[in-house]
């Protein structure tokens, strides 16, 4: 049987996990009363998520003169929205549509008072990347010196944690569901032999591109390479800035990272992408004959890749 951070996990891999992400905390203070049993591989799966796709916003409330704060994820995935608001207990999700017609956005959001504290105690400490920890410990020192303004207690900021990306927790689903790439060609698939004949040949590669190389090197490190992998450095098409990209086209890899997913697994739309990838995969590992309807069959499956992709992402590039 499957182990789905959509169910829970042993109490082996809970006792686990929670040493590891020290949830003890949001557990004690931050779970709603109507939600007091957290599901612990799915906070595992939306902090990675949020590491990936959430941001903490801050704006001046020009009525009040004060500053108002929130913690938010937008997506094109409003399905998935209102799963992150059920299975937390608690936000809003209000649903959008651009002025480019590119579809309808979700974004789950929080900013009560009650509530940006119940993330507060879940997200402290506990990220993995350094960037989304400093990004965090900025925006809660400005909460903090509006609270000392209004001679409210302060949040105390936590030393960071020394969590790492593994195959272990569920932390790194959530960071490939928002940010991992599952790239499969759509030329070239078929390969001739000198005696004429035809075999399937895909090229796939997994990808993810970031503006800091950590996390990248910890995923590389989970893929068990002995020696440092080269990132390769590139821009996203709109500017001149340099990115770190972290991608191999090894199946070994793959299949490691397929079984992991199949372990915890994609919550939202990305989850229908991440299916035919792994069904790709197979094509991969045997060696199926090549007729008319297994070749359109395989076009088929390739070109739907490609097209959920599209949609699942929020309409800006994983380049």
């Amino acid at each position: 049987m499957q182990k789905s951070n959509n169910t829970g996990s042993s109490e082996t891999i809970r006792e686990t996990n929670l040493e590891r992400f020290c949830l003890q905390h949001y557990i004690a203070h931050g779970t709603p009363m109507h939600r007091p049993k957290p599901d612990i591989g799915f906070l595992e799966w939306f902090i990675g998520f949020f590491e990936a796709e959430g941001s903490f916003t801050t704006w001046s409330d020009h009525n009040t003169e004060r500053r108002r704060f929130c913690i938010d994820i937008t997506q094109k995935d409003p399905q998935l929205m209102y799963k992150i608001r059920t299975k937390l207990g608690f936000g809003r999700v209000t649903t959008f549509s651009k002025k480019d017609h590119t579809g309808l956005f979700a974004k789950y959001y929080v900013e009560d008072r009650k509530n940006l504290e119940r993330l507060i105690y879940l997200f402290d400490g506990q990220f993995v990347t350094k960037h989304k920890q400093m990004q965090f410990q900025a925006w809660l020192a400005k909460l903090n010196q509006q609270r000392l303004d209004c001679d409210r207690p302060v949040y105390k900021i936590s030393a960071a944690q020394t969590n790492q990306a593994s195959f272990q927790t569920a932390w790194l689903a959530g960071f490939l569901e928002g940010d991992g790439g599952f790239w499969v060609s759509s030329k070239s698939f078929l390969y001739t032999k000198k005696t004429g004949e035809q075999s399937f040949r895909l090229k796939m590669k997994f990808y993810v591109t970031q503006e800091y190389p950590d996390i990248l090197n910890q995923i590389r490190d989970c893929l068990g390479y002995l020696k440092p992998k080269k990132l390769h450095r590139l821009t996203n098409g709109h500017t001149s800035k340099l990115y770190y990209r972290f991608e191999t086209g090894k199946l070994e890899d793959h299949l490691k990272l397929d079984s992991y997913l199949k372990t915890y697994q994609f919550l939202g739309n990305r989850s229908i992408t991440l299916k035919r990838w792994s069904r790709l995969l197979n094509y991969r590992i045997y060696d199926y004959p090549v007729t008319t309807k297994s070749t359109q069959k395989i076009r088929r499956l390739i070109m739907a890749t490609k097209n959920q992709s599209t949609l699942a992402c929020r309409g800006q590039s994983k380049f």
